[in-house]
Formats: C-alpha cells, structure tokens, sequence
C-alpha cells in the first residue's frame, strides 16, 4: 500500500466501507449482470440452496434433478410474469447477459413484437 510519502497520493481500498455491503429491504435487486458481488443475502442463500440441492440445468436431461430445475425455472417465470402482468409464461425470457438481452429486444422490436416491458425509470 503507498503511503503518500513518495508524492503520490495515498493508496485506498476499493470498498471505503469496513461493514461491508448493506441492502435495504425495499431494493428490487434485477441486475446482476452489473453488479456480481456483492450479491443480496437473500439472492446468495437461494443460490447456495440450489447449488446444494439440485445443482443442474434446467431442460437438459430427465433426471430427477433437472426436472426440479425446471420446476424452480417455472416458479421464477410465473412470479416474474404476475409482477409485470405478462399474458403468458412464454412473454418472460432470461438471458445470458445485458447484450444478449438488448439484441433480443432490438431485433424483436424489428420484427414487430409484443411492446417490451422495462424496469427502469424516466
């Protein structure tokens, strides 16, 4: 760590913080793709969950776990579609990262698609 006394300013962490992250319980929290760590307690608690319980991919075989998989995918699409009051499951999709997700949404929009609900603010 430089200590200033070369002239240059002093080195600092990363994180000013020494508790660490706080998330508020009101955060809607949609953006990992951005923001990786730190993650949630919540959002790290249900990863963990899964690692350790069912720990496969949805859709790739018939096996026991990923049909749950499948299943905790179902549940996520169905809360995500009440919450923004999608006419079907089919209208929610998930994606690899925010590129994948704004190329999805520019050749739909293309192609005449169903108008495009977005989380972000005017």
């Amino acid at each position: 760590m430089n200590t200033g006394g070369d002239g240059r300013e002093p080195s600092r962490p990363v994180c000013e913080s020494q508790r660490g992250p706080s998330f508020s319980s009101d955060r809607l929290y949609f953006d990992n793709a951005s923001t990786s760590f730190p993650k949630p307690p919540g959002v790290l608690d249900a990863m963990a969950d899964f690692a350790a319980t069912i720990g496969a991919s949805a859709g790739r075989g018939a096996y026991r776990e990923s049909r749950l998989a499948g299943d905790v995918l179902r549940r996520c699409r169905r809360r995500l579609a009440d919450l923004f009051h999608a006419e079907a499951l089919e209208h929610i999709i998930f994606s690899m990262n925010c590129s994948e997700a704004l190329s999805l949404v520019v050749h739909g929009r293309l192609n005449a698609a169903p108008p495009v609900i977005s989380p972000t603010r005017p």
